[in-house]
């Protein structure tokens, strides 16, 4: 009869076995999250400041703002790290304002973690004597929200710092602009994003082809989150990755499918161009995208004249307004291309 303690090591590798493949099924976003400031490119601005408030000890309230994927949570969580260790769940709270937008989180759960007194805690000094609450999206706060969160930022500055994470900074009540050193995030540069992505390929044993690298930057607009994500999804459908690949995953119109229709418009009929747009929607293609892809080709387009391409460009802005305000694509995009073959033949 074996010993029950000759099963012990088989347990053990079938632990290791399974941490192991969670390190595997991690997205590569957050594998590849910047751990550190150091880590973080592009924002030399904030990871200036940043650097010497983690020299002095203190920490100013802070709103972080600038276009999606552009490094702002990482940056909140990475100086919270870096501030705290291993103290890190007792002394940060981190919201996400779009899913708590009300005055009742504020109150309820941010008033609370707020006030709480801060003790020496593992691994923080007595220069870190105080808490951080991150509030990303906090442009999807109600009005009342955010003066509710003005009174709960002067009242406990002695012992909470908050960093207000946001896409539209617009959105943002007045009162808390001058309670908050303000960082403004930029899209990430294309040569930047080039050796990210090479470098992710490399650490994931990754083939991709020049072509498929330059249309995944193009596509994601510098954002380097969705840059990730595509090429992860691109990598797990496909393996090697290509032009044809990236622009499957990223619902990309094909530039020959928007011009063919707008070849149609220079030179066909109305029954013609009719025919066209039915087709382009069977393929499952969207209209709001073609119309993004379109204003680029039609810029570009030496045959058209200036002054038609400013009338064509006002006539995109029309639709496209009411796109978003949920018209019928199909029905637009056929007025689009219908008028704009009027334009094309005057």
């Amino acid at each position: 009869m074996s010993s029950p303690f000759g099963q012990r090591p088989a347990a053990a590798k079938a632990t290791w076995a399974t941490e192991e493949e969670k390190k595997k099924d991690i997205p590569w976003v957050e594998k590849y999250r910047p751990a550190t400031i150091d880590d973080v490119a592009q924002q030399d601005e904030v990871v200036s400041s940043l650097r010497k408030s983690l020299e002095t000890g203190d920490l100013p309230n802070m709103m972080l703002y600038g276009p999606p994927g552009t490094g702002k949570t990482s940056v909140a969580l990475a100086v919270c790290h870096q501030f705290f260790g291993a103290d890190f769940k007792n002394r940060v709270k981190e919201m996400n304002a779009s899913d708590e937008r009300g005055i009742s989180a504020i109150r309820e759960q941010v008033k609370v973690f707020a006030q709480l007194a801060v003790g020496n805690g593992s691994g923080a000094g007595c220069k870190y004597r105080f808490r951080i609450v991150i509030l990303d999206e906090a442009d999807s706060m109600t009005h009342d929200a955010q003066a509710a969160l003005r009174r709960i930022m002067e009242e406990f500055v002695q012992v909470t710092r908050f960093i207000i994470i946001c896409n539209y900074v617009s959105r943002i009540i007045e009162p808390l602009h001058s309670r908050c050193s303000k960082f403004r995030f930029q899209l990430i540069d294309k040569e930047f994003q080039k050796k990210r992505i090479f470098h992710i390929c490399k650490e994931e044993k990754v083939q991709i082809s020049g072509e498929a690298l330059e249309t995944l930057i193009t596509l994601s607009k510098g954002d380097m989150r969705c840059a990730v994500t595509m090429l992860q999804t691109a990598v797990n459908f496909y393996g090697d990755v290509d032009k044809a690949a990236i622009t499957e995953i990223a619902c990309a119109v094909p530039d020959s499918s928007v011009m063919k229709i707008f070849r149609v418009a220079q030179t066909g009929t109305i029954a013609d161009v009719s025919a066209a747009v039915k087709e382009f929607f069977q393929e499952g293609y969207s209209g709001v995208q073609a119309l993004e892809q379109l204003l680029d080709l039609v810029l570009g387009e030496p045959s058209v004249t200036d002054a038609k391409k400013a009338d064509i460009t006002l006539l995109m802005s029309q639709v496209s307004q009411r796109l978003a305000e949920g018209c019928d694509e199909e029905l637009q995009m056929l007025h689009f291309f219908t008028a704009l073959r009027g334009l094309l033949t005057a």
